[in-house]
């Protein structure tokens, strides 16, 4: 893990914008028109849910999973690239992130598409069900009425008719 503290006094927790990707960390805080590039030596994993932002005291401390987490940083910040290096470097790194994010949504799309269609099909075998339990019902009730209005019917003539019932 690595964490980077940034002294924040007098701001508003709900004011500060942060942005990670694998070799960027970027702290904004409006209000103050204060921006902070940080070009991370190495990277970091920027999908991970261990990752955190926490304001207590008016520090904004960021905490952030390193990609190899054996990997002894010296160095939190890239300084050994020049300018239009750094530049590209991090329009690599925004790439990157912009990938995943779209990957991520994506997926949970496809996700969401998978759920609703399980949830569909299993509300329609309930159903069927309970279709098949209301025709049963309807059929059996049927059957009862046919028995009695032959009964009936067979009384009201006044003879046998061998249903044996009377």
């Amino acid at each position: 893990m690595v964490k980077v503290r940034i002294p924040s006094k007098g701001i508003a927790v709900k004011k500060i914008d942060v942005f990670v990707s694998d070799l960027v960390l970027k702290i904004n805080i409006p209000e103050k028109k204060w921006v902070r590039v940080i070009d991370l030596k190495y990277p970091v994993d920027f999908l991970s849910k261990e990752n955190a932002v926490v304001f207590a005291n008016e520090i904004v401390e960021v905490t952030l999973v390193k990609k190899e987490e054996k990997l002894h940083w010296e160095d939190l910040v890239e300084d050994t690239l020049g300018k239009e290096e750094l530049k590209q470097r991090r329009q690599e790194s925004f790439r990157r992130k912009e990938e995943a994010e779209k990957e991520f949504i994506k997926t949970r799309g496809d996700l969401k598409i998978k759920y609703d269609s399980h949830a569909t099909r299993e509300q329609m075998r309930l159903e069927d069900g309970t279709r098949q339990v209301l025709e049963i019902k309807k059929s059996e009730e049927k059957n009862v009425r046919n028995e009695n209005m032959n009964e009936r019917n067979c009384v009201e003539v006044g003879f046998v008719c061998g249903c044996r019932k009377h």
